[in-house]
């Protein structure tokens, strides 16, 4: 006979359950992994707003300062932008500006996607806007490395926290995701950027707890073997036979830390 948890399962479209079934073997421990996986996404929230935002903050900042108050509007920044950013940027000017000539810009800038502010942070654009205004814009920053370094290392953080930020967002699995790392590097932007933001966002995330506590969820299979759902750097499905007493913490541990 189907367990309540197999009949989801059954419910649920076969291309969205694969990868989970995969990680399993087990349509009970799958479902109990999609839920695990959208309760970690639900927690990431917090970090990933803060993150994108300050991004775009960060941008503007210095795009203002080095193209004026219309830099939206620049030809020579527009000839800079890939084919498919200028496209948008353009795009996005057209549907906000007023016949008047007026341009809204706080509602081009939430227009535009964070593929179009991580381009403002890529190599060509180090000589003519962040060699002069990095400082001004990133208060915190280790000047053991240069400037382009460090816009090297916020482009690749980045790219890496977008694909983060799209599959959460888009209730797409992270569990094979290496969870400490993702964390770490929107820490360690938000650090460059203000040392009070990077401590705000830090006592105000689950995430990081998470982590540290190695949650344990000790489950029950389709053949009520016991199996065990690990999150560490990453969720993990293990039959390894753990302190009970440790798991029943950290099972106490995480109810608490959702409550929140």
């Amino acid at each position: 006979m189907s367990s309540q948890y197999e009949k989801i399962f059954d419910l649920l479209p076969k291309e969205r359950m694969k990868t989970y079934f995969l990680a399993t073997n087990c349509k009970t421990l799958s479902i109990k992994l999609y839920d695990i996986n959208s309760e970690v996404g639900g927690l990431f929230k917090l970090p990933l707003e803060y993150f994108e935002v300050m991004i775009r903050t960060a941008a503007q900042q210095a795009f203002l300062a080095t193209y004026g108050e219309n830099w939206l509007e620049n030809n020579t920044l527009h000839y800079m932008l890939s084919q498919q950013n200028r496209e948008k940027i353009q795009s996005s000017i057209k549907k906000y500006k007023h016949n008047s000539g007026f341009l809204p810009i706080d509602n081009v800038v939430a227009d535009l996607s964070l593929g179009f502010w991580q381009e403002l942070f890529s190599k060509k654009f180090v000589d003519r806007v962040w060699k002069k205004q990095f400082e001004t814009v990133f208060t915190n920053f280790d000047r053991s490395k240069t400037i382009a370094e460090h816009i090297a290392i916020i482009h690749t953080c980045i790219d890496n926290i977008r694909e983060l930020r799209n599959r959460a967002f888009h209730h797409e699995p992270i569990f094979k995701r290496n969870l400490r790392k993702d964390i770490k590097q929107i820490h360690d932007v938000l650090n460059r950027y203000s040392d009070e933001l990077y401590h705000h966002v830090v006592s105000q995330e689950k995430v990081s707890i998470l982590i540290d506590y190695s949650i344990v969820f000790p489950l029950l299979d389709d053949n009520n073997k016991q199996q065990y759902l690990v999150l560490k750097d990453e969720i993990v499905v293990s039959n390894t036979d753990l302190d009970k007493k440790l798991a029943k913490l950290d099972k106490m541990a995480l109810a608490m830390l959702l409550k929140k």
